[in-house]
């Protein structure tokens, strides 16, 4: 029991900080680009979707020790499941889907249970991230500021030409 507590801790804070860095990295995103609003949001949500790619993948790797190395439980009592398998059933639990084809016995179940809390939580900042980036811009602020820099450039090729 204590090991699967240790594996729970451990991927906990691993993905926490990995989702931490990640939209520490993406803060400034929003502003660079006020002119392409859209492709802002893109870049916000296809950083998140990754961010959520290597969390689920920490976690898979976590079964795969839990389960071959560490031998805290096991799976459908299937001894030979491949790296796809266990990525397959981390990203179901991660996004609590539970589809119930892969099922965990012993203790490993608890690190199941901790992997869907964390998932949701790191899903729901996801969305607040991006809530709060499409906040940036699309506001009429920033539409005010794209105006005056489009304006700015008009006059100043005129200038120019």
């Amino acid at each position: 029991m204590f090991i699967t507590w240790a594996f729970i801790l451990a991927l906990a804070a691993i993905t926490i900080m990995v989702h931490l860095e990640g939209l520490w990295v993406l803060r400034n995103l929003p502003s660079a680009f006020d002119d392409l609003p859209r492709l802002g949001v893109l870049a916000v949500v296809m950083t998140c979707l990754m961010l959520h790619v290597i969390e689920i993948s920490f976690y898979a790797t976590g079964f795969m020790l839990a389960d071959k190395v560490f031998a805290v439980g096991q799976f459908n009592d299937e001894r030979n499941l491949d790296a796809m398998a266990y990525f397959y059933y981390s990203a179901i639990t991660y996004t609590a889907v539970g589809n119930g084809d892969i099922l965990p016995t012993g203790d490993i179940r608890l690190l199941a249970v901790a992997e869907s809390l964390n998932g949701l939580l790191l899903i729901g900042w996801s969305g607040a991230f991006t809530f709060i980036a499409m906040e940036k811009l699309w506001s009429e602020r920033a539409t005010e500021r794209r105006e005056v820099r489009r304006a700015a450039r008009r006059n100043k090729s005129r200038a120019h030409g």
